[in-house]
């Protein structure tokens, strides 16, 4: 039984420095849950160049004072290359499959939602760029038969409140008033012991799913209840996993990585989330090798006085 998680973090332009330049870098852990089989931790890692990051969405009657560079571009660069780190690892999985492995081996984790909502207000290209890839994650698990969960913590979908008031409007004398402070996982909570989980349901919205194309009734969702005291979590999840009766044992795995995690979070995300982690020796570091780099090929590289001012007084 195979576990694999993705995470990623980013080091956005540093204003301080005279050639601004980001990184993104994403971890991933995977575990064969098997006697003299190891697990590998490892990175992928891209430097993106000034020309890379800047602004897209700029017009010509922007502040000429103000910041070129986005940090828009940063956080879509990262959660592109955890994408395509997640579909390289299915694909692996897939072509090392153990002949013995039980149908819903491997399972991979994504921390985050299969369902981009959150991409409807950006402008484009960054919108249809998340709604594209997160397409391409679930056709790959649906085209190699890879089990695929989206983890949600803390979820503030309101998929079944929405089917409920609807219903209730059908209704002579609706009962329900329209509230924002109510999502699902609130419905749920106090409802479930440890472990438990409600039925699995198809997303329905038609806003962002109606880019997903052939995907847009493809994505299913079901709510876990994974500590004792908080809201359950929201597990998504593609359709082809509902239809094939495997939503159960992969849940089974689920449960086994949240009781070996800390605090109700499962085991493979938080160690791929720590592998992934740019910390501040991390950021010197890397600015201290591109300095060496950039001098190396005849260009000045300076940090503000500012910045140096703080560095030599902390």
């Amino acid at each position: 039984m195979t576990t694999v998680a993705v995470d990623g973090s980013q080091l956005l332009p540093w204003r301080d420095a005279s050639i601004p330049v980001a990184l993104v870098q994403v971890g991933y852990f995977i575990n064969p849950h098997m006697r003299g089989r190891p697990y590998t931790k490892d990175v992928q890692m891209e430097v993106l160049a000034p020309d890379e990051i800047v602004e897209e969405s700029k017009t010509e009657h922007a502040d000429a004072d103000s910041y070129p560079y986005s940090d828009m571009q940063v956080t879509l660069r990262r959660y592109l290359l955890e994408i395509e780190t997640l579909c390289r690892l299915m694909a692996q999985c897939a072509q090392t499959r153990d002949p013995e492995a039980p149908a819903h081996s491997p399972v991979v984790f994504f921390d985050g939602s299969l369902v981009v909502s959150f991409a409807l207000t950006m402008p484009s290209p960054y919108r249809e760029r998340y709604i594209n890839s997160a397409i391409a994650l679930v056709k790959t698990s649906e085209e190699l038969r890879v089990p695929l969960i989206g983890y949600i913590d803390t979820s503030y979908a309101r998929d079944i409140v929405t089917m409920l008031r609807r219903l209730d409007a059908l209704e002579r004398q609706p009962v329900l008033r329209d509230t924002k402070k109510i999502h699902d996982s609130l419905l749920w909570q106090g409802c479930l012991q440890w472990g438990d989980r409600t039925p699995a349901m198809i997303c329905a919205r038609n806003d962002i799913l109606a880019s997903y194309g052939p995907y847009h009734d493809r994505i299913a969702f079901c709510y876990l209840q994974t500590t004792a005291h908080r809201a359950p979590a929201r597990l998504e999840f593609p359709r082809w996993m509902l239809d094939e009766g495997l939503v159960e044992p992969v849940l089974d795995v689920v449960r086994a990585e949240v009781i070996a995690g800390m605090g109700g979070y499962p085991y493979a995300i938080e160690t791929a989330d720590a592998v992934s982690v740019i910390t501040m020796p991390d950021r010197n570091e890397f600015y201290g090798h591109f300095q060496e780099f950039i001098q190396r090929q005849g260009v000045k590289f300076t940090f503000s006085t500012k910045s140096m001012s703080k560095s030599r007084r902390r």
